[in-house]
């Protein structure tokens, strides 16, 4: 457990396992070197089409350092994740 919570990441990887900890699990949108390097690390696991955080996982995304909150501007990025997450929904 130890190796998967030092274990570097990729900005790749990292933005992969953080896409999944926020619910884009589907694995067929997902980089498919990144979902093998975070299974190798025991960080995500799948079933069905769907890809996971394991509470491995989880710590190291908690972990993660978080971004800046965006400065207060027309709200662009806001409404492209909505727009995102409703086609994810359909």
């Amino acid at each position: 457990m130890t190796r998967s919570l030092n274990a570097p990441l990729s900005p790749h990887e990292e933005v992969t396992l953080r896409r999944i900890a926020l619910g884009a699990g589907f694995e067929i949108d997902l980089p498919v070197r990144d979902i093998a390097r975070l299974r190798s690390l025991a960080l995500v696991e799948g079933r069905a089409g769907r890809v996971r955080l394991t509470a491995t996982g989880q710590s190291r995304f908690e972990a993660l350092r978080r971004a800046p909150h965006p400065i207060a501007g027309d709200g662009m990025s806001s409404r492209l994740a909505k727009s995102f997450h409703r086609a994810r929904q359909h």
